[in-house]
């Protein structure tokens, strides 16, 4: 077993493989259309919308991922700043928040006393994975 690891080697990353996995954020246009989408998709629940809507926004201005995002605790955004440790990598993340997003995100906030989007009982996977199910965001 030793002689096959040792004719492997370790595996390098091609410069088109490491621009492959380089974070691809929206364009204007994509964003555009995608929050413009938002209200069409959920033009029977304008609170979801609005919260869709705001949890879009925060996640463009912060660059936060999904699962962070969603599991946003109200105590993470005291005084307009942006307080948190990313679950993936765990770095802590510190920013001030635009004054208009900070009241958007109080505005849009759930009935949970401790997180903005999330209704803290339901799986975070099942807001975030592939499979994810919208109403989560109560």
């Amino acid at each position: 077993m030793r002689d096959l690891l040792d004719v492997l080697k370790t595996i390098r990353l091609a410069k088109t493989d490491i621009a492959r996995l380089e974070p691809q954020p929206f364009s204007e246009a994509e964003l555009k259309r995608l929050l413009a989408q938002v209200p069409k998709t959920f033009a029977s629940d304008a609170l979801k919308a609005a919260r869709l809507t705001t949890l879009i926004r925060f996640m463009v201005s912060t660059g936060v991922a999904i699962r962070d995002a969603v599991q946003l605790e109200r105590e993470n955004i005291k005084g307009g700043w942006l307080r948190i440790r990313r679950q993936k990598t765990n770095r802590p993340v510190e920013q001030r928040l635009e004054e208009g997003l900070y009241q958007e995100l109080l505005a849009v906030a759930n009935e949970n006393p401790k997180y903005i989007f999330w209704n803290g009982t339901s799986a975070p996977n099942s807001a975030t994975g592939p499979d994810h199910r919208w109403p989560v965001l109560s």
